[in-house]
C-alpha cells in the first residue's frame, strides 16, 4: 500500500500507480548553447526558435551562471532595460551549453552542463527499485516530499508500540536543492511518525558524475537505518523512563508557539510540561503534526524526532 498525498488529494494504493501518475508531472529538459538564447524586456526568453516564459526562480538562476546575482523584484524598468542587453550580450560572447528544465512550456530552471537533471520520477522509481511498498507522497510546486517505510525494519520496545523504520526524503526537481535523506518513524499503533536527523542523514548532490549514485544513495539510507534499529529500540524504551526537565520543554515550547495557533499552543502547553515523559512527549507532538499542512507537519515531525535523536546518542 502507498499512502500519498498530493495538493489535489489523489491517493495510491502502490509505487506502480503511484509512478504512472507522477508521469504528468514529469518535466522536459533543452540543453542549448548560451547563443541560442535571447532575453526579452517583457518578460519572455528566446530559446532557439521558442518563445516563453521563466519561473522568477529560473529568471534569477540565468543571472547568476552569467556572473549577476539579483531579484528581479529588486530591479527597476530602467535597470532591466540595461541588464537584459549585457546578459544578452555574455549569451553571445560565450559558447556554453545551459540546460533548462520545461514545465507546461514554461522554464522552472536554468543549469549549467554539470547539472544532473534528476527528476521527481527518478526518485520514485529508485525507491521501486529498493523494495519500497508503503510511502506518504505529497509534490508542491517541484518538490517532492516522500516519507518512506521499510517494513522489512520493524522493531517492538518494552514501551508496547510497533515500530517500522523508514526514511524520509525530499528533493527539488529544478535545480534548486538536492535529495535528502533521513530517519523516519513509523508507530503503527496512532500511525503518527517522527523524522530523526541525527543519524544517517545522507545527501545526494546534483552532479552530472553521480547520477547512477542516487539508487545507491537511497539503499545507502535503506542499510543504515537497519543498522541503527536496536539504538532507536533503546532510545525509545529509555525515553519512557525520563522527565522532560525545564530546558527540553522550553525548546519544545519556542518552537511550538512559532508553528500552532494561540488555541493549540494553549493545549500544547497543557500536555508538554516539564514533569511529562520524554517518550509522551513524542507521541504528542508527532500525532498532533498530523493535523497539519505540509510545512508545519514535517516541522513537528522533525521535533518529536529530534527528542528520540538525544537519546540516540547517549
Amino acid at each position: 500500500m502507498l499512502l500519498a498525498s498530493y495538493d489535489e488529494g489523489m491517493l495510491f494504493n502502490n509505487v506502480k500507480i503511484a509512478t504512472e501518475y507522477l508521469n504528468y508531472y514529469e518535466p522536459e529538459d533543452l540543453t542549448l548553447k548560451t547563443s541560442e538564447i535571447e532575453l526579452f524586456t517583457d518578460g519572455t526568453v528566446g530559446l532557439g526558435k521558442n518563445l516563453t516564459y521563466m519561473t522568477p526562480a529560473a529568471w534569477r538562476q540565468l543571472l547568476r551562471l552569467a556572473g549577476r546575482d539579483a531579484k528581479l523584484a529588486d530591479i527597476d524598468d530602467s535597470e532591466l532595460a540595461t541588464l537584459i542587453k549585457d546578459i544578452n550580450e555574455w549569451f553571445r560572447n560565450n559558447n556554453k551549453e545551459l540546460l533548462f528544465r520545461m514545465n507546461s512550456g514554461v522554464v522552472t530552471a536554468a543549469l549549467t552542463e554539470v547539472y544532473c537533471p534528476v527528476s521527481n520520477l527518478d526518485i520514485l522509481k529508485a525507491l521501486a527499485e529498493v523494495g519500497v511498498e508503503k510511502c506518504r507522497i505529497h509534490l508542491r510546486n517541484g518538490w517532492l516530499w516522500a516519507s518512506v517505510i521499510n517494513e522489512k525494519v520493524a522493531f517492538t520496545p518494552k514501551v508496547g508500540d510497533i515500530i517500522h523504520g523508514g526514511w524520509d526524503l525530499n528533493h527539488n526537481d529544478r535545480g534548486q536543492g538536492a535529495l535528502h535523506i533521513a530517519h523516519f518513524l513509523f508507530r503503527l499503533v496512532c500511525l503518527n511518525g517522527a523524522v530523526v536527523t541525527e543519524k544517517g542523514t545522507s545527501v545526494f548532490m546534483h552532479r552530472a558524475s553521480e547520477k547512477e549514485l542516487l539508487t545507491s544513495a537511497i539503499k545507502d539510507s535503506v542499510s543504515t537505518l537497519t543498522q541503527y534499529t536496536q539504538l532507536i529500540a533503546s532510545a525509545l524504551e529509555e525515553m519512557i523512563k525520563v522527565e522532560l526537565g525545564v530546558k527540553r520543554t522550553l525548546k519544545l515550547l519556542n518552537v511550538a508557539k512559532r508553528l500552532l495557533g494561540k488555541k493549540i499552543f494553549d493545549e500544547f502547553q497543557e500536555n508538554v510540561t516539564s514533569k511529562t515523559s520524554c517518550y509522551a512527549a513524542y507521541n504528542y507532538i508527532t500525532q498532533l503534526a498530523q493535523n497539519y499542512a505540509m510545512d508545519n507537519r514535517r516541522e513537528l515531525e522533525v521535533l518529536g524526532g529530534n527528542l528520540v535523536a538525544e537519546f540516540m546518542r547517549r
